[in-house]
């Protein structure tokens, strides 16, 4: 999938990670990996996708190797991204699952749930979960990141939720009865993505944005003008430029002191990298695992992938990034010799009845010289952006019509000529 960098068998015409559909696939030929079969302990640590993906790159190559996941959830590793595009589903039975319990059968893969992991010991190659001690040859940290909550008064009022896991979504679905209005801090994609759930749930929500327009960082001006009439079309209020001062009981005080009822108060302000354990361990971090292109970290024999890791200081907390990242560390922890190549970090949204994509620079880097092409019907909320740099194409938006996603994106990465990309 060139939207979120899934990867599965070609028969299925929905993406089970975000949803979108066929027009956006294209056919990844399977791997021939070496064997490298052996006795060595492999830990592999959380439960999202750079876990499950590193798993499966051991399992590729070294087929009589011991391999544990810990993570500290209680569900098998799933499609997180779906949390808040289909947040009031049912979750129940395992939907959300990437792999079945039988994959992790069939490849002996021992997979520990409900299981915090409290120490690692890089010197005696141990780490300490549920009371007990395990030891490794290979160490996989990937536990991801946490929502990041600002630091509100009545943030921690048990009706104000950050959507992370499935256990939030599942909190939301039981309040919603007793929901009459909601407030989303944070006009992001997520935070878009879990107003429109609501509003198809029959809530009224409010978005509420720090930032002069909707996704501003990533978009133009004129995009962001397109966005918002389409989103106000859709029925979801939302306020930009506004700040929150406080949460309470009953809704949330902005900034400039106006209130807002809200029985429910989502807060989608962003992510942390959960390092803590890995700067406990002497692993180096900054605001992520630092590693190198094979995904090793600066201590031996211990590599990083995910929300939780940092690459030339690229960390997108994509799911996109997590698999490959995930691929990486696993295949190169079993003797292989992978180098990460950085994912392109293409925005998309689906939701209030349309689409959009954003690839590459948007054209609003003051520093550079651009050529752009724009067109745009608010009539039909239509909007297609080209920026060409040197005369080569370097970055596109598209809203309401992204059809033509797989070829652009090839595109944007084959830096293609302004005559390959527009006759105009």
């Amino acid at each position: 999938c060139l939207v979120c960098g899934a990867i599965f068998d070609a028969s299925i015409e929905v993406c089970p990670v975000c949803g979108v559909g066929k027009e956006n696939f294209v056919p990844v030929e399977e791997n021939i990996v070496e064997n490298h079969d052996s006795d060595r302990k492999y830990l592999i640590l959380g439960g999202g996708a750079a876990a499950l993906e590193a798993a499966k790159a051991i399992r590729e190559r070294d087929k009589t190797g011991g391999v544990t996941i810990i993570s500290n959830e209680k569900y098998l590793p799933y499609n997180r991204p779906m949390l808040t595009k289909a947040m009031l589903s049912d979750f129940s039975d395992g939907q959300l699952a990437i792999e079945k319990q039988d994959w992790y059968d069939s490849s002996r893969v021992s997979i520990v749930l409900d299981t915090e992991v409290t120490a690692i010991d890089t010197f005696k190659k141990t780490v300490s979960c549920g009371g007990m001690e395990l030891m490794y040859d290979k160490l996989i940290y990937a536990l991801g990141a946490k929502c990041f909550i600002p630091p509100l008064k009545g943030a921690d009022l048990p009706h104000v939720v950050s959507v992370r896991c499935i256990d939030d979504a599942r909190k939301i679905k039981d309040m919603l009865p007793n929901v009459k209005k909601a407030v989303v801090i944070g006009g992001g994609v997520l935070g878009l993505e879990a107003a429109w759930s609501l509003k198809r749930g029959k809530v009224d929500v409010t978005v509420v944005e720090s930032m002069p327009s909707l996704l501003s960082r990533q978009l133009t001006e004129a995009a962001s003008d397109v966005l918002e009439k389409i989103v106000s079309d859709s029925g979801v209020h939302f306020l930009t430029g506004v700040t929150t001062s406080e949460i309470t009981e009953s809704g949330v005080i902005l900034g400039d002191g106006r209130t807002l009822e809200a029985q429910l108060v989502i807060v989608s302000t962003g992510v942390r990298s959960n390092i803590g354990l890995a700067m406990k361990a002497g692993i180096a971090a900054d605001r992520s695992i630092l590693v190198n292109e094979k995904m090793e970290t600066s201590v031996p024999d211990v590599y990083a992938a995910g929300d939780c890791a940092a690459f030339a200081g690229v960390n997108y907390a994509l799911f996109s990034q997590a698999v490959e990242e995930g691929k990486v560390a696993g295949a190169n922890a079993a003797g292989d010799s992978l180098t990460y190549e950085t994912v392109d970090g293409a925005l998309t949204f689906n939701g209030c009845g349309t689409s959009l994509f954003s690839i590459g620079d948007n054209g609003k880097n003051p520093d550079k010289v651009y050529r752009t092409v724009e067109l745009k019907d608010m009539k039909r909320n239509l909007y297609e952006k080209y920026t060409f740099e040197n005369n080569r194409l370097a970055g596109v938006i598209l809203i309401g019509d992204t059809s033509k996603l797989a070829d652009l994106t090839q595109k944007v990465k084959d830096h293609a000529k302004y005559s390959e990309v527009l006759s105009l």
